[in-house]
C-alpha cells in the first residue's frame, strides 16, 4: 500500500471526488489522509438530506459515496483506503475487511499511547451520528467509540472511508505516522498530478457539489 499525500486543504465535495477518482484509477492499494479546509459534516449515501439540513442549518453537508451515519469533521483524523479488485483483500467479506482495517487503527492508537480496543458487538441505528454508538469491530476507548468507517464496492475494487476521534491535537500526527507504518509497505508517497487534480475537480463539480447529489440517493429523492 502507498500513501497518496494531499498538499492543499479541501471541502467535502473535493474529498469525495478524490476518493472516487482514486478507486477508478487504482492499480495498487492506497492510503489517503484528508486535510479539511473548514469544519463540516458528511453523511452516508442513504441518509436523509432534508432532515439533516433541518437539524444542522448552518453546517456544510456532503453526501458520501459510502454508507454509514453522520460524521462531524474538523477535529478528527479522516482517512480513506482504496483497494483495487486485483488485491486479495478486496475479495474478503465486508466484516473481515472492517475488522482488519480497524485492527490496524487500534494498533496505531495504542502505539501512540491512546487506550483502544475493538468492539465485540454493537448496533448503531442506521443514519444516526456515526459516533453515537459502536458496531462490531469499531475501535473503542474509555470514552466510547474512537474510530469507525464505511465501505463501497465497485467493479474497480473497494473504497473505505474512516474517521478517528478522541485524539488530542498534539498526538494526531503521531497517530497518522503509526497508521502509515501499519498500512503502507511503500515508503515513497505519491502526489496528485495537475491532470489528476483537474479530473477530481470535474467529478466534484458534476456530482458531490450538486444539489441533486445532496438530495438524491439510491434513486430516492430527499
Amino acid at each position: 500500500m502507498q500513501e497518496i499525500v494531499e498538499t492543499q486543504p479541501a471541502g467535502g465535495a473535493r474529498q469525495m471526488a478524490a476518493d472516487e477518482f482514486l478507486l477508478a484509477e487504482a492499480q495498487e492499494p492506497a492510503l489517503r489522509f484528508f486535510i479539511w479546509d473548514t469544519p463540516q459534516v458528511t453523511f452516508g449515501y442513504f441518509g436523509d438530506y432534508l432532515a439533516l439540513r433541518e437539524r444542522l442549518p448552518n453546517k456544510i453537508l456532503t453526501r458520501r459515496w459510502t454508507g454509514g451515519g453522520v460524521v462531524f469533521h474538523g477535529d478528527d483524523i479522516t482517512f480513506s483506503l482504496v483497494i483495487p479488485i486485483s488485491s486479495p483483500l478486496a475479495k474478503e467479506k465486508g466484516e473481515e475487511i472492517y475488522r482488519r482495517i480497524h485492527g490496524c487503527v487500534q494498533e496505531a492508537l495504542s502505539a501512540a499511547g491512546v487506550a483502544a480496543d475493538l468492539a465485540e458487538s454493537g448496533n448503531a441505528p442506521r443514519g444516526s451520528d456515526c459516533f453515537a454508538a459502536p458496531v462490531a469491530h469499531d475501535v473503542v476507548g474509555e470514552s466510547g467509540k474512537l474510530a469507525g468507517g464505511a465501505m463501497r464496492r465497485t467493479r474497480a475494487g473497494l473504497l473505505y472511508q474512516g474517521s478517528v476521534l478522541g485524539v488530542s491535537a498534539s498526538l494526531r500526527e503521531q497517530v497518522k505516522e503509526k497508521m502509515r507504518e501499519r498500512f503502507c509497505q511503500e515508503k515513497e508517497p505519491k502526489f496528485f498530478s495537475q491532470e489528476d487534480l483537474d479530473a477530481i475537480g470535474q467529478i466534484a463539480a458534476a456530482r458531490y457539489a450538486s444539489l441533486e447529489w445532496l438530495q438524491t440517493a439510491g434513486g430516492k429523492k430527499f
